[in-house]
């Protein structure tokens, strides 16, 4: 092949993609027929640091995706400068005698052998500014020749401006993901000023609310504590939302809903080739929530080896990637939230003393439903506009005289959640009338006990009010009107659970 039409093939093979990248692999692999060709290098030039960042290694077999650095010294920088100017091509033959190969070497590690090195750099222009080069490596020495020098040339000009288009689409990449991001906080705060206020501010969490108010302008690590279905998360979107910090990320994290095998990856990161499957660098939450919050949801289910790298993470505000070695800073607030007994789980040593102490360092406990039941008329008015408006109900529908009695006098084991999936059911069952709790739920009055004596087994009282609910059901257990959609839950879940305090449902089919 001569000199043109090898020309003609490169330009070929370097544009024989959409995406530059592949283009320049295609030439990679075209080149190796014509010079020696162990490695590639893209590098860029970043004169306000004066470094070299190494973006992608290219070896026979494999493709490296980096964002390592590499300073270059003054000396260096004035030879670097130098040979720009002699031309466009630079060859070395033994790469162990030149400063800044040793260390671009020793950075590049186990990645590209131990065996010295015959290089060729290719200097690229852009826009008639040097932006970087493209180093292309042998193994041995003295591998080049002036022939192989000239193919090079050659090609400077056209692997600079695919370099460049490669580079311009990397960053629009980067940018398109930024205006997501921006996008999906946009819609949090819009959704947050269309309706996600805290019923109950004024009263039966004003103590609550006066502590957020606290919270507004410090980095404080802050634990969330209260039965299930209170409204922790409420409280920690509250807590974003009047912070210094809204204006960043806001990361959420339910550690109970990650498998411990995961935990890790999922928190931290993972770098390519960490673990089987670990096809690609993976950021972790903490850093996705740089500069904003993470908010730990169920920060009790966590694994004893996760809850001792999140301490590190907490002492020193740096993350290390599952499988990586570099320590990576991070500026990001923690909101951990639970509701379990961590004091008992210490004791029991399945949550570790020194991260309670870490997370514990302003508490904030939200109280259950039944010691602010003065809250249930508004909470009942919110969620019949929020569910008629979800349900595209074309009137708002309206209560029975008296029907919060009975919600005032339930003890609401599940708290804000259980109310709101009562109030869900009653629209449904009572669409053309006004709502009434009273026939919905016939045993709530009987569950406030007085005396030890009048308390049941909480089997017992499950038992009763399925019970209750598939009479009103008439032994339908799934589909539309059935017992499954009245509690809100799966069938399958209500079947195991019939299973398991004896009510036999076959019988009702």
């Amino acid at each position: 092949m001569n000199q043109l039409a090898f020309f003609q093939e490169a330009i070929f093979q370097l544009t024989s993609s959409q995406n530059p990248e592949v283009g320049i692999g295609h030439l990679f692999r075209l080149l190796q027929q014509k010079i020696p060709l162990d490695t590639v290098l893209l590098q860029i030039y970043d004169p306000g640091l004066s470094t070299m960042r190494i973006l992608r290694v290219r070896t026979q077999s494999d493709i490296f995706k980096m964002d390592k650095v590499v300073p270059l010294h003054a000396n260096e920088l004035g030879d670097w400068k130098t040979w720009l100017r002699e031309g466009s091509v630079r060859r070395i033959d033994q790469a162990s005698k030149d400063l800044f190969m040793v260390r671009l070497l020793e950075t590049l590690g186990m990645k590209i052998g131990a065996s010295d090195k015959s290089c060729l750099i290719v200097q690229l222009h852009a826009e008639q500014t040097v932006t970087g080069n493209i180093c292309l490596m042998a193994d041995g020495l003295s591998r080049y020749t002036d022939g192989h020098v000239e193919i090079v040339k050659m090609l400077a000009n056209p692997i600079a401006i695919v370099t460049h288009l490669y580079l311009s689409l990397q960053k629009q990449i980067k940018m398109t993901k930024s205006v997501i991001e921006e996008n999906r906080f946009l819609s949090n705060e819009l959704r947050s000023v269309a309706g996600e206020d805290i019923i109950g501010a004024d009263s039966g969490l004003k103590d609550v609310i006066q502590m957020v108010e606290h919270l507004a302008n410090v980095d404080t690590p802050i634990l969330i504590t209260g039965e299930t279905g209170v409204g922790k998360e409420l409280i920690a979107n509250l807590i974003q939302k009047t912070s210094s910090r809204r204006q960043g990320p806001f990361v959420k994290v339910n550690c109970g809903a990650i498998p411990d095998s995961l935990i890790d990856s999922e928190l931290f990161g993972h770098e390519r080739g960490a673990f089987t499957g670990a096809v690609a660098r993976k950021i972790g939450r903490f850093e996705r929530a740089d500069g904003g919050t993470i908010f730990l949801d169920e920060i009790g289910e966590l694994p004893l080896q996760a809850q001792t790298r999140l301490l590190r993470v907490l002492q020193n505000q740096n993350v290390e990637r599952v499988g990586g070695v570099e320590s990576i800073p991070i500026d990001t607030r923690v909101i951990a939230a639970t509701h379990r007994d961590l004091p008992k789980m210490i004791q029991a040593e399945t949550f570790r003393e020194d991260l309670y102490f870490r997370l514990n360092v302003f508490p904030i406990n939200v109280p259950p439903l039944r010691y602010h039941k003065q809250d249930i008329p508004a909470l009942v008015h919110h969620f019949i506009h929020k569910k008629a408006n979800t349900m595209n109900l074309p009137v708002v529908p309206s209560l029975a005289p008296g029907a919060v009695d009975p919600l005032l006098a339930y003890d609401w084991p599940g708290n804000v959640r259980e109310l709101e999936n009562i109030i869900e059911r009653a629209i449904i069952l009572y669409r053309a009338t006004p709502i009434r709790f009273d026939f919905l739920l016939p045993s709530m009055s009987s569950c406030v006990c007085t005396t030890i004596d009048e308390i049941k087994p909480l089997d017992v009282v499950v038992r009763q009010h399925i019970l209750s609910v598939l009479k009103v059901a008439r032994g339908k257990i799934s589909g539309p009107g059935g017992a499954a959609e009245l509690l809100g839950v799966h069938p399958n879940t209500l079947r195991k659970r019939m299973d398991k305090i004896g009510i036999c449902y076959k019988k009702r089919r």
